[in-house]
């Protein structure tokens, strides 16, 4: 059995739970570290030093979970809990690269458009998902893209079809064009002005 909890409040309780779940036959436990009340608006920082906590007072593997979107956050949330390994959710769904030290940018229209190429909605197949599972995706890849341009959000909300779905990816894609560097190194020039896929809103 595995399980995945919040931290509380409290960080005595929080580990007074994770024994209580390791007694009762937990054999994994990811912990994240938020608050139940840290969601939507409410989200803030991640306490890594809470995880760090759990991992030291229970004797089965631990993974962390929150405040991860590359693989340089990776190693630094491992080295700073100690845990197992490193448990990803949007991170990974906006930049299925995360994993081999890809950053988030200029692929991103470009790989929702490969996805609805794929994507077999309302079939039975082995890309097969419902209208509104396949239009999540989409707006996690484009994330940071429709951040931006609200009025290509507005209608990727309202629409019904693939094919219209991939009309408002390609005009974001070319709203978003000229792309940063998605290996960029240091910038003697830095753009005062970035691109929506430079600033990545996304609280974390």
């Amino acid at each position: 059995m595995t399980c995945k909890i919040r931290v509380l409040d409290d960080p005595q309780r929080t580990i007074e739970l994770a024994r209580m779940l390791q007694d009762a036959g937990c054999s994994l436990l990811t912990v994240h570290g938020r608050t139940l009340a840290q969601k939507g608006r409410e989200t803030g920082a991640v306490d890594w030093a809470a995880i760090a906590r759990v991992r030291q007072a229970v004797s089965i593997p631990v993974l962390a979970n929150g405040g991860v979107e590359t693989a340089a956050d990776m190693a630094r949330c491992l080295a700073e809990t100690g845990c197992d390994g490193v448990m990803l959710a949007e991170a990974a769904l906006e930049n299925p690269s995360v994993f081999e030290g890809g950053a988030a940018g200029a692929a991103q229209e470009a790989l929702a458009l490969e996805y609805l190429g794929l994507v077999e909605v309302g079939a039975v197949g082995r890309y097969s998902a419902r209208l509104g599972e396949a239009k999540q995706h989409i707006f996690t890849l484009c994330y940071a893209g429709l951040q931006v341009h609200t009025d290509l959000r507005g209608r990727m909300h309202r629409a019904r079809e693939v094919a219209e779905i991939a009309e408002i990816v390609r005009e974001l894609q070319a709203s978003c064009s000229p792309y940063p560097n998605p290996n960029p190194g240091p910038d003697p020039n830095p753009n005062p002005n970035p691109t929506p896929h430079q600033a990545r809103p996304r609280g974390v």
